[in-house]
Parts: C-alpha cells; structure tokens; sequence
C-alpha cells in the first residue's frame, strides 16, 4: 500500500482541523442513537440497554472533514425538555438527525418544533441498528 504525498496528507490535516461541520445525533432514547454512530464512525460510543446511558454530548470524527455529535434521549426523567433546550442553545450545530424507534411522542414533536424555531435543519431517521 502506497502512502499519501506529504501534500495530500497536509491539507487533509488542514481541512481535519479547521472543519466545524458538525451534526447532532438526537432523539428518542433507545433508539439507538450511538449504536448509529458506532456504525457509520467505526468508534466505540458507549451503548447499553438502559435509557440515559448517555448523558452528555460527545463528538465523534466522520470521515475527515466533520463530526457526528451523539445526545443523550430526548425526554427521560434525567433529561428533560428544558435541559435538552439548553445543550441545543450551547453548541454551534446547524443540522440535526433525529432519530426514533417508536412512535412520535409529544416531547419529540416538542423538542422538533425547537429545532425548527431555531433555524436548524432535521433529518429523520428511522432506527433501531442495535438490534
């Protein structure tokens, strides 16, 4: 195997570390959230058949040039609407894919209508990789 010219490997290093392209993994909890991620990023997010496994927001690099952010589940006793409002305020993320296992709950539709107000792009997906 041929390794890159030292100019490929350079602006591919360039580009690695000056991307903000950056989209959020949100949505039901259980979904499968992480499991996504594990799959379409070759890393290790933590998954577990409990809901909250997990609780914070953590970035995970896709190919070179961005991130797939992972969010905890949408609407749990731990995480609730008003504090997955606040993450959503706190990070510079412009588009979203929520995803979901079950039917469209009301806090769902809630925390989309959010999303919405607040200019942010959604792409559905229907999911249960983890399975």
């Amino acid at each position: 195997m041929m390794d890159k010219h030292p100019l490929i490997s350079a602006y591919t290093s360039f580009v690695r570390n000056r991307s903000n392209d950056k989209i959020g993994v949100i949505g039901q909890p259980d979904a499968g959230k992480s499991a996504l991620i594990n799959l379409l990023c070759e890393s290790k997010a933590y998954i577990s058949v409990q809901t909250d496994a997990t609780l914070d927001t953590k970035a995970y690099a896709y190919n070179d040039y961005g991130y797939l952010v992972d969010f905890p589940g949408v609407g749990t006793e731990v995480m609730t609407v008003k504090k997955y409002k606040k993450i959503i305020q706190n990070v510079n993320i412009k588009h979203y894919l929520y995803v979901f296992s079950s039917k469209i709950k009301a806090v769902d539709i809630e925390i989309i209508k959010y999303l919405a107000k607040q200019g942010k792009d959604i792409t559905f997906i229907y999911n249960k990789v983890d399975t």
